[in-house]
C-alpha cells in the first residue's frame, strides 16, 4: 500500500511542480482579468428506467498561465436497477491541471477522491478510494468561450473498489465567466 502512496504522491508532485514552473513564464502584465481566466464547467449524464443512472461532476478552472489551468470540481453518482433490487450511490472531489500542448489538444492529470460503500461484503460501511488519472484531450470550441471536451484518461490507482475501468473516457463542457 505504501508503494502506491508512494506513486500518487509522485504524480501530484510532478504536476505541481509542472504548473509552478510554467506559471514563471507568465508576465504579470499581461494577465487577463479575472473573470477571462475562470472557466466553469464539468458533465453530467443521466438515464431513466428499469436501471438508472444520474452523474453530476461541476468544475472550475483557474487560467495560471498561457496555456495551463488548474481546477477543481466534485462529482456525486447514483445508481438504481430495479430488475436487481439494488441501488447505491457516492461522492467526491479532485484537482487537476490542463496542459495545451496545441491549441485544441491538452494534457491532463488528476487526483480525486471518493467516497462511497464498495464492498459489498460490508453493507452499510462507507470509505474512501483514491484515483490518480492522467491522459490528453480535445477541446471543441461552440464559439465565445464555450466549449466541449473530449478526455481519455488512465488510473493510474487502479484496485479492486475503482468505479471506473482503464481507459476512462470523459465527455464534459467549459463556459467563460
Amino acid at each position: 500500500m505504501s508503494d502506491l502512496k508512494s506513486k500518487i504522491y509522485l504524480i501530484l508532485l510532478l504536476c505541481l511542480s509542472f504548473s509552478f514552473v510554467r506559471a514563471q513564464d507568465y508576465v504579470e502584465e499581461e494577465k487577463e482579468p479575472l473573470k477571462d481566466r475562470i472557466k466553469l464547467g464539468g458533465g453530467m449524464s443521466f438515464w431513466f428506467g428499469t436501471e438508472t443512472f444520474v452523474f453530476l461532476a461541476p468544475q472550475i478552472s483557474y487560467k495560471l498561465a498561457e496555456d495551463l489551468y488548474i481546477g477543481t470540481g466534485v462529482s456525486y453518482t447514483y445508481y438504481r436497477s430495479s430488475i436487481a433490487n439494488y441501488s447505491f450511490s457516492f461522492g467526491g472531489a479532485s484537482l487537476f491541471s490542463r496542459y495545451y500542448i496545441l491549441d485544441q489538444f491538452f494534457l491532463h492529470a488528476e487526483l480525486e477522491g471518493l467516497r462511497g460503500k464498495w464492498d459489498f461484503a460490508r453493507p452499510g460501511e462507507s470509505f474512501n478510494i483514491y484515483n490518480a488519472y492522467g491522459g490528453g484531450g480535445y477541446s471543441q470550441s461552440l464559439g465565445g468561450s464555450a466549449s466541449v471536451n473530449m478526455m481519455i484518461l488512465y488510473n493510474f490507482n487502479q484496485g479492486p473498489y475503482s468505479p471506473y475501468s482503464n481507459p476512462l473516457i470523459r465527455f464534459g463542457f467549459n463556459v467563460g465567466l
